[in-house]
């Protein structure tokens, strides 16, 4: 049996889901390996590490800055200072949440987590209250 190379895409429109099919050229296949991030138009996320608590924070901020405030302080239901946090901006309480999460994989990991992020502080809140 001769191979083939053919994309099967699966398409769900909220109703139904279809399955299409479409041969593949040798430089589309090519591509594809190459590339297999980029194909069928659509980018998705590179997968990465993170090798320090900064890089940690940036991805953890880039992943939870679309979560709902709501879905946000409930993460943090046990957390002291509930009252602080319910008076803080969507931007300002997703920073916090990464931040508090990327120390603490850091302390975890007993990797020692930069001065300047130590310092860091959600906007709004004085040094003696962190």
């Amino acid at each position: 049996m001769e191979p083939t190379r053919e994309a099967v895409l699966s398409i769900h429109d909220g109703h139904s889901r279809r399955l299409y099919r479409s041969p593949m050229s040798d430089d589309e296949f090519r591509a594809w390996q190459r590339y297999p991030d980029t194909f069928f138009g659509r980018l998705e996320g590179s997968k990465r590490s993170a090798d320090d608590p900064v890089q940690l924070y940036d991805f953890l901020l880039e992943t939870y800055r679309t979560t709902s405030r709501e879905k946000l302080l409930e993460f943090m239901t046990s957390w002291p200072d509930r009252t602080r946090r319910e008076q803080m901006s969507h931007a300002e309480l997703a920073k916090h949440y990464c931040l508090a999460l990327a120390n603490s994989a850091a302390e975890r990991a007993n990797a020692a987590v930069p001065t300047h992020i130590a310092r860091m502080r959600p906007i709004g809140v004085r040094q003696d209250e962190a």
